[in-house]
């Protein structure tokens, strides 16, 4: 049977990270390895993942010093024995038959996706907003119409090593998104399992929250690095020129607007009105392309 490689990347997360794997060990398809990845955690982390490495003989503990998530999914890549690999994170969850369902879509391709369940910090979850596509959906991947959690992809390992896609050690924001549209970029038949089957903790992650000036710069960090990307990759030039579109005439000015709307309130205004200046002189030359959404954003562009 095919095996699967999860990879768990561990910073600090001991309070979750049992939980985590757990529902791993839980799965209905019982064919895979955890590659639990230390990332210099300084937590009670360590003694947790070394405890469950000794409980199950499919648990891989493998340890650096910190430094950070893109290393740790790289090396959980390059160490992987699996046909497949997906990700997760340390504080969040599969449901029992996550692998079983994903492994049942992907066998004649390479790639993969399922909806995720955001869970708060009263315990209550609600299905995320998803649109199921199947085949070429990097367009409607920039369009935000189709943007599954990172722990909602299994993919090929072979296909990410024929492709030389790796995790960006530079970024420390959207270098998820810019390693998936990497992946999209060279699949355009991406199946999907119609089913809601991770558990994204939304609560645990509001340090990563759009609520922060910095990522609005960070969000034209990465997607810059995609652009980069795109020019050195060989497509049809028509297929190039649709997902730039995507990205100027929507992906980046809706980062942009909305994380400035989102600031608002939180940033003193000298800051405000600087940063203001900034998204308007960016996105000034832009024509918004997105039917409806363009009209939602032109309204927000006018009250920021």
């Amino acid at each position: 049977m095919d095996t699967v490689s999860v990879v768990i990347p561990v910073y600090n997360k001991g309070k979750y990270v049992i939980e985590s794997v757990q529902s791993v060990l839980q799965q209905t398809y019982p064919y895979f390895e955890i590659l639990l990845i230390n990332d210099g955690s300084t937590d009670n982390g360590e003694e947790f993942m070394l405890q469950l490495q000794r409980q199950d003989s499919r648990i891989r503990y493998l340890h650096q010093s910190n430094q950070g998530v893109s290393k740790s999914r790289n090396k959980g890549i390059e160490q992987a024995t699996g046909k497949y690999i997906c990700f997760l994170d340390a504080d969040d969850l599969y449901h029992p038959h996550f692998l079983q369902k994903m492994i049942a879509s992907i066998r004649d391709n390479e790639v993969c996706y399922c909806g995720q369940n955001l869970v708060y910090d009263n315990g209550k979850h609600k299905k995320g907003p998803m649109k199921f596509l199947k085949g070429d959906i990097l367009e409607a991947y920039f369009y935000n119409k189709c943007t599954p959690n990172t722990n909602s992809w299994m993919f090929k390992r072979d296909f990410i090593l024929q492709h030389h896609i790796q995790f960006n050690e530079n970024l420390d924001w959207g270098e998820d998104m810019l390693f998936y549209a990497q992946v999209l970029t060279f699949n355009t038949a991406v199946q999907c399992v119609k089913d809601y089957l991770t558990f994204y903790r939304v609560g645990v992650k509001q340090s990563l929250s759009t609520v922060n000036i910095d990522k609005l710069y960070k969000d034209i960090d990465w997607l810059s690095e995609y652009k980069v990307f795109l020019e050195k990759v060989d497509l049809p030039l028509s297929r190039k020129q649709a997902v730039l579109s995507a990205i100027d005439g929507y992906r980046l000015p809706a980062l942009l607007i909305y994380g400035l709307w989102l600031n608002k309130k939180i940033i003193s205004k000298r800051k405000y009105d600087q940063v203001r200046q900034e998204v308007e002189n960016l996105i000034k030359p832009i024509q918004l392309n997105n039917g409806l959404r363009s009209l939602k954003l032109y309204f927000y562009s006018k009250f920021i």
